[in-house]
């Protein structure tokens, strides 16, 4: 099993990978995020609304229960 692009390296540790096992790793991960991104878009990138601070009012926060 020569072929790189089909060799299972899960489980081979970071420490023990070669070079060229380290370059198909990296590829891989970039086609699984084009995968992705082609998918679904922007990939989760929206931005979040920051949370807006309520001001205490107990006379409010009573009449909600």
């Amino acid at each position: 099993m020569d072929d790189l692009s089909q060799r299972d390296l899960s489980q081979i540790a970071d420490a023990d990978l070669t070079p060229e096992e380290r370059n198909e790793l990296k590829r891989r991960f970039h086609d699984f995020v084009d995968r992705l991104r082609a998918r679904h878009g922007r990939a989760g990138t929206r931005a979040r609304k920051a949370k807006r601070v309520m001001r205490w009012n107990p006379a409010t926060f009573a009449r909600r229960r």
